[in-house]
């Protein structure tokens, strides 16, 4: 009894474990494929970044383009804390005052408008609107804060209805910017 016990595991391995270890293959080749795709990406914003003939407003889209698009791509990462802080390091966004300078000068001061305005808000929610601002893509945004994107949606609602409620004198111009970004073939 004890023979056939051992043969009868031995033989559930062997039809078991084979599937499995194919599929653990297939995520580590999957996850190298992905590092390669974030390291091109780093370089690509790296020779932007270094070429001073740059405008300052090409290398931060350059910078953004390429933070959307490697969210897109890595969305099902299973390496998703790494994987955040390598999108915010390719963002630009890992050193918040410089981020949130970058995102004003390229975005025409709404960022420091809405701070002005609206000294109220909490920073969860000028860190959304930074993001926001930018262009960041909400699959992006997503990536960054770990919320889902009806969260996200909700909160930016939420934002502009607050923004409209609000006593601020460029309350309707803010709005506008808020409502429009991202851009929905962007999502």
């Amino acid at each position: 009894m004890h023979i056939f016990l051992t043969c009868l595991v031995f033989l559930i391995a062997v039809t078991i474990v084979p599937p499995f270890v194919s599929v653990l293959r297939k995520k580590e080749r999957d996850i190298g494929g992905l590092s390669d795709e974030i390291a091109r990406l780093e370089k690509q914003v790296d020779l932007l970044a270094r070429d001073s003939a740059q405008s300052a407003a090409k290398r931060h889209t350059a910078r953004i383009h390429a933070a959307n698009e490697a969210s897109a791509a890595y969305l099902n990462s299973i390496q998703l804390d790494s994987f955040r802080r390598r999108i915010s390091t390719l963002a630009g966004c890992d050193d918040r005052q410089a981020w949130e300078a970058d995102v004003d000068d390229n975005c025409g001061g709404m960022l420091s408008l809405a701070k002005k305005e609206l000294p109220q808000l909490p920073q969860d929610d000028i860190i959304l609107m930074s993001y926001l601002f930018a262009g960041l893509s909400y699959v992006t945004i997503r990536l960054l804060t770990g919320e889902t994107l009806s969260n996200l949606y909700s909160r930016k609602s939420r934002l502009i209805s607050m923004i409209l409620s609000s006593d601020a004198p460029d309350k309707a111009r803010l709005a506008e910017e808020l409502k429009r970004r991202p851009e929905l073939n962007e999502q």
